[in-house]
């Protein structure tokens, strides 16, 4: 019986000991990974307080997300009105680990991107709108290299001769559109009849027609006088592809590491696959 007891306590005790064992462990791994991620934050403060001494003048940044939650997602503009009564035409914000600088007048971005073009032109590429949305063949998103240079040129030439941009080819194409309805739900289902053309072009043509022949910013004006609102699905999708572009609608614009997620976890990137299958 004796030797059973002292068994079973020593069991106890070397049971209790490794216990204690782990859980020190433990409380000494969360300690040096908190003085750890403590040391990060403080480094990476001391170096956005160093490189905001040469940016122009902004509110105050929270270490980490910046100014990421104090920019609406929706209506940014009125709070940069704001900002610029009282920082001036030209302040700075940070979104996450990227610096955005604000031009609030005519005259700064006159200057800015007009006068100092070749240092200032380029961009931070929004990772949804770029990426996915519009796989990275989006003048407006592209960065400013040579591959810009090439495809704007092209754009400004087809703009500028009117007749190439409606060719015969996809004037035929969007024929069936014209008689449309502009409030109608059955739009997308006539696009996408609409095959020699495609969507998106035959989309560009009838929306481009009926501003160029029948409307007026908002109006659209029909052979017969009669006035109708504006094309409500169109309105809708151009809406859509502006907002993927929004600084703060999209964390993953800010924080690369969320782009390595598995789809489950980000929704946004399903939502921008589907956006791009139908804009393409």
């Amino acid at each position: 019986m004796l030797l059973q007891y002292k068994a079973a306590h020593s069991a106890s005790s070397l049971r209790q000991f490794t216990f204690t064992l782990l859980l020190r462990m433990a409380l000494e791994i969360l300690i040096v990974t908190g003085i750890a991620l403590l040391s990060m934050v403080a480094i990476h403060y001391i170096r956005w307080m160093q490189e905001d001494k040469k940016l122009p003048p902004g509110p105050l940044r929270l270490p980490l997300l910046g100014n990421l939650l104090q920019v609406p997602a929706l209506r940014p503009y009125p709070k940069f009105r704001e900002w610029a009564q009282e920082y001036g035409p030209i302040f700075s914000l940070r979104l996450g680990p990227q610096t955005v600088v604000v031009l609030n007048s005519a005259e700064a971005a006159h200057e800015i991107l007009d006068n100092r073009a070749r240092a200032y032109s380029s961009r931070a590429l929004p990772h949804v709108a770029h990426d996915l949305v519009s796989d990275g063949q989006q003048l407006v998103f592209m960065p400013y290299d040579e591959q810009w240079k090439e495809d704007a040129a092209t754009s400004v030439h087809h703009i500028k001769d009117k007749r190439s941009a409606f060719c015969p080819g996809a004037r035929v194409a969007s024929r069936p559109l014209r008689p449309l309805e502009p409030w109608g739900a059955q739009l997308f289902t006539r696009i996408q009849g609409c095959r020699r053309a495609g969507p998106r072009n035959t989309l560009i043509l009838y929306y481009s027609s009926l501003h160029d022949k029948r409307g007026n910013a908002g109006n659209i004006w029909q052979p017969s006088g009669t006035i109708y609102q504006q094309p409500t699905p169109i309105y809708n999708v151009l809406a859509s592809f502006a907002a993927t572009a929004q600084p703060g609608n999209y964390l993953a614009d800010a924080f690369p590491f969320l782009r390595k997620f598995p789809d489950i976890l980000v929704p946004w990137r399903i939502a921008g696959r589907k956006m791009h299958e139908w804009y393409a």
